[in-house]
């Protein structure tokens, strides 16, 4: 299990926001490791996992993004059978889990 930092970055729903935001993080040499959105009609709480949160966070707070840093653990499980493996995100004890699939 690893302790590591989410990132949840409120944006409003409107056309290009998703793209700027990436487009953003990727001209500052972030990277991703993991992507959730969720999202109405009006906004949407993207959540991210990146190699470097601290860095991450400061650039989007200086373009007026609000960002708020998560403690999550994670567990990595693999499936040699799949050539998968599946990542589970646990916050605060087991309360909220994000769970993705990677191929």
């Amino acid at each position: 299990m690893y302790k590591i930092t989410q990132l949840s970055i409120f944006l409003e729903n409107k056309r290009g926001n998703l793209y700027n935001t990436l487009d953003l993080l990727a001209a500052n040499d972030i990277n991703i490791r993991a992507l959730s959105l969720a999202d109405t009609t009006e906004f949407g709480i993207l959540r991210l996992v990146v190699q470097d949160p601290i860095k991450a966070k400061k650039i989007l707070e200086e373009h007026w993004y609000i960002v708020k840093n998560t403690p999550i653990s994670l567990c990595i499980h693999s499936w040699k059978d799949w050539k998968s493996y599946s990542i589970i995100a646990s916050r605060r004890f087991g309360q909220s889990y994000k769970h993705f699939n990677c191929l």
